[in-house]
């Protein structure tokens, strides 16, 4: 923890193996985790789309360089 910025991260545990989380750390990590599965979702269809047009955009360009 020293590494990411905590010079004393012992004062957040507890019986040597338990770290003491707000509500709100808890609440703010759920919602970055469910905003994140969305983002990775979005990030696939992305992907799937740019597979499906690059080589369409290819064609179109080797097409144009050919017959200008």
């Amino acid at each position: 923890m020293r590494s990411c910025g905590v010079s004393n991260f012992e004062r957040y545990m507890g019986d040597y193996c338990w770290v003491n989380l707000s509500y709100t750390v808890v609440a703010f990590t759920k919602q970055t985790l469910g905003f994140l599965e969305e983002v990775l979702k979005l990030h696939m269809a992305l992907l799937e789309s740019l597979v499906e047009v690059m080589p369409v955009a290819a064609q179109n360009v080797d097409y144009s360089l050919r017959y200008e």
